[in-house]
């Protein structure tokens, strides 16, 4: 099925900037537009699942790219596969892409890890824009815009007084873990020795 009027009345998302609308209203709009199926598909896509076509291949393209991550830090770390726990590197999906490959080594050839999560980030950007470049209004189309939409909405929760909030909490919840043991810094590490 075509989805004219709304994919055409949806805004044009960039990468990095603020989402257009919110993801309620996003998500208000596309049950009010797509069948049963194609919404219950959405919903199964975004959270991980989903059992369309462009869902296999999402997973499939994803998951090769977190595998080819896992692989790089692991380099990284000097550690071989076999080192790593089960649940840090990902099952291996099909024959890895070497042009995929490469791209992940780009990616992490920048010393700032969040420079390396938006490289990363726009590799899947630009997978999705091409996923949806064969059928324009198609219900795949829908569901790339609508993942398109989720790593905007993620990159935009991001900051640095959210992730000092997130660093306060952890610490806050480390320190509770020794029974209100007080610590203190002695001569040496202030000096920075």
């Amino acid at each position: 099925m075509n989805y004219y009027y709304l994919l055409a009345s949806w805004p044009s998302l960039q990468l990095f900037a603020a989402p257009p609308l919110d993801r309620e209203v996003l998500m208000l709009q596309a049950r009010e537009q797509l069948t049963a199926k194609d919404a219950a598909e959405l919903s199964a896509i975004l959270a991980g699942g989903g059992s369309s076509a462009l869902a296999a291949r999402w997973q499939a393209f994803d998951g090769q790219l977190r595998l080819l991550v896992a692989r790089v830090r692991a380099e990284r770390r000097a550690l071989v596969a076999s080192d790593l726990h089960d649940d840090e590197l990902p099952e291996d999906h099909g024959s890895l892409n070497l042009e995929l490959q490469n791209q992940v080594r780009d990616a992490f050839a920048a010393e700032d890890p969040m420079e390396r999560e938006r490289r990363l980030d726009r590799l899947r950007w630009r997978w999705l824009e091409s996923e949806s470049a064969f059928d324009p209004f198609s219900s795949a189309t829908v569901f790339t815009y609508a993942l398109r939409f989720e790593l905007v909405c993620a990159w935009h929760e991001r900051s640095t007084m959210r992730g000092r909030t997130a660093l306060a909490a952890q610490r806050e919840q480390l320190l509770a873990g020794f029974g209100g043991m007080e610590f203190t810094m002695d001569a040496a590490t202030e000096s920075g020795a």
